[in-house]
């Protein structure tokens, strides 16, 4: 068996020194420029690397293992995404096959659902009813003209299958009433919960007591106008809720804000203004945030407890530290 130095890993050559990169949590590490050093780690960069049986005679391997840069084995292709899970030491076949149910497959929605199976997600369920219109084209890069008045999920389903070669589950609906919902979580039993479709905030606290009730994890997404926002991401008995996002802007509106009690006046007369760069910097943010909760490295998840709100046309970011106070569940760490 031989050692090889990681595939993450760069070297570059300074003045004096030898710079390599790829050591998470430690910055760079710096060696001598010496003839010695640069012909080990040309070696540790071939295929033949270094035998274990020879490591004594090369002294820089014990400063490369312990700064875990060396692979034991023959060199083998990785997906560029697998190399970087690796390097953050994260164990993504952990989460892959979570069953995640998205609700909207709209902008914020397909987009999600679109990066959850390029990330190797395997157990996606997507609903929405409508078809894909010129707006949908215009504003994502996962619809194209040759979709317009197909079902959006549909299409999303093919474009996932021609790109990833796997499927995921579809449901070209529409939700009734939250009751629908609700008998859709019971058949897909999901881990976790995406909610992107049109607000509609009594929904949302009713999913969102749901899913603490059954100890489903849940993240919200949206975006309006020039501010994109995603959170809370809820881990059900360890973070606050929407109960919490409920009680902050009743709070903040002296009541006038009450969520259970929201209604548009018209949902047909309005058009919503957006922009691809803001729902593919969102739709991004947010799979981060899936991709890191599921698996309980909750130091990377930004969205715990509150609410984030990002202006693009600023790059402002306002953090809304939620807490409602109606059970003990927001009071406990992710850490316990």
């Amino acid at each position: 068996m031989n050692y090889r130095l990681k595939r993450y890993a760069t070297v570059q050559c300074l003045t004096t020194k030898i710079a390599i990169s790829g050591c998470y949590g430690h910055g760079d590490l710096y060696i001598e420029n010496t003839s010695e050093n640069l012909s080990t780690l040309t070696r540790l960069q071939t295929e033949e690397g270094v035998s274990i049986d020879d490591s004594g005679s090369y002294p820089l391997l014990g400063i490369l293992l312990e700064k875990g840069l060396l692979e034991v084995g023959h060199c083998h292709d990785m997906k560029r995404n697998e190399l970087y899970y690796e390097y953050l030491n994260y164990d993504f076949k952990q989460v892959c096959d979570k069953k995640i149910l998205v609700f909207g497959a709209g902008a914020a929605g397909g987009t999600i659902t679109y990066l959850l199976a390029q990330q190797g997600f395997t157990n996606i369920t997507c609903l929405d009813g409508d078809v894909v219109e010129i707006s949908d084209v215009d504003k994502t890069t996962i619809y194209d003209a040759k979709d317009i008045g197909v079902a959006k999920v549909e299409a999303l389903q093919k474009r996932i299958s021609t790109n990833f070669g796997q499927t995921i589950n579809i449901l070209p609906s529409y939700l009734k009433d939250i009751e629908d919902a609700f008998t859709i979580m019971e058949e897909v039993k999901p881990d976790l919960v995406v909610y992107a479709i049109d607000p509609r905030p009594s929904y949302k606290l009713a999913l969102n007591e749901y899913c603490v009730e059954h100890n489903i994890s849940i993240i919200h997404a949206g975006y309006s106008y020039e501010r994109i926002l995603y959170g809370p991401f809820v881990v059900p008995r360890k973070t606050s809720c929407m109960k919490g996002y409920n009680e902050y802007w009743k709070k903040r509106t002296e009541g006038e804000m009450d969520f259970s009690k929201l209604r548009r006046l018209s949902d047909s007369y309005s058009i919503h203004p957006s922009i691809s760069f803001n729902i593919n910097i969102l739709s991004n943010l947010v799979v981060k945030e899936i991709i890191f909760g599921l698996g309980g490295r909750f130091e990377w998840v930004q969205s715990l407890n509150k609410q984030i709100i990002i202006d693009i046309t600023s790059f402002e970011v306002t953090e809304m530290e939620l807490s409602c106070g109606f059970c003990n569940d927001c009071k406990l760490s992710v850490n316990d």
